[in-house]
């Protein structure tokens, strides 16, 4: 998984980047 990638808000979101892209 590319976290580097995804924000930090994401992470603390604990959803995976491909997800929260797609939500956005």
């Amino acid at each position: 998984m590319t976290v580097s990638i995804v924000p930090p808000a994401c992470k603390l979101d604990q959803t995976p980047p491909q997800l929260n892209f797609k939500h956005h």
